[in-house]
């Protein structure tokens, strides 16, 4: 019986693969740990604060504060900060050919915080929507994905992949506040296959032993 389970596990994983987005990548764990702050409006005095975290087993953790000089015309006071790993240190810099980059993020912090995928190529930064991410003490991850098809050509110098966190501050902006963003990476298709495969050997070991 547990053999039969397996197979048909390893059968519906096998299909999955099928029907699963033709080609995407994302970022491993070890990736994210490099990540940097690549561009930011914050108050320069704060700019420092970035830091990065190993959560492990539920993802990396992203913190900075945030803060902005005071402006009497600069409404809304936007902060934000564009978090991002170096694509050729982790050999993703030509995505050509590649449907999308994908990333599992996730809002640790107290206040609710405005979450996107970001994209530097060619010298230009691009963003995917943000998003308005709820505060969760336990990372509830949602699914963030980039069409790479929107860079054309420039999909062959990227130089960086990684997110992008947007607070609208009120009152006074330059009262500093501080993001807790986690990222954990998307599971490629041939990690799918890979579990497939798996549960195939489970099944003929466990027939090749109930036939012993």
């Amino acid at each position: 019986m547990k053999g039969m389970a397996a197979f048909i596990a390893g059968t519906l994983l096998l299909l999955a693969t099928e029907y699963a987005q033709a080609s995407y990548i994302t970022l491993s764990t070890t990736d994210l740990l490099l990540a940097e702050a690549v561009q930011t409006n914050t108050d320069a005095s704060n700019r420092g604060d970035f830091q990065v975290v190993n959560f492990s087993p539920s993802g990396v953790l992203f913190t900075q504060n945030m803060s902005r000089p005071w402006s009497a015309g600069g409404d809304p006071f936007y902060v934000y900060c564009y978090i991002g790993v170096d694509a050729d240190l982790v050999g993703k810099s030509d995505l050509t050919g590649v449907d999308s980059f994908e990333l599992q993020l996730a809002n640790v912090n107290n206040s609710p915080w405005e979450l996107a995928l970001f994209v530097q190529a060619a010298g230009q930064a691009h963003l995917t929507e943000y998003q308005a991410i709820q505060n969760h003490r336990t990372p509830l991850f949602e699914h963030f994905a980039f069409d790479l098809a929107s860079l054309g050509s420039d999909a062959s110098e990227i130089e960086f992949l990684g997110l992008a966190v947007r607070s609208l501050l009120t009152g006074n902006p330059s009262n500093p506040d501080a993001y807790h963003v986690m990222a954990a990476p998307v599971p490629e298709p041939g990690t799918v296959l890979l579990l497939g495969l798996g549960c195939f050997c489970l099944a003929i070991y466990g027939k090749r032993r109930k036939n012993a």
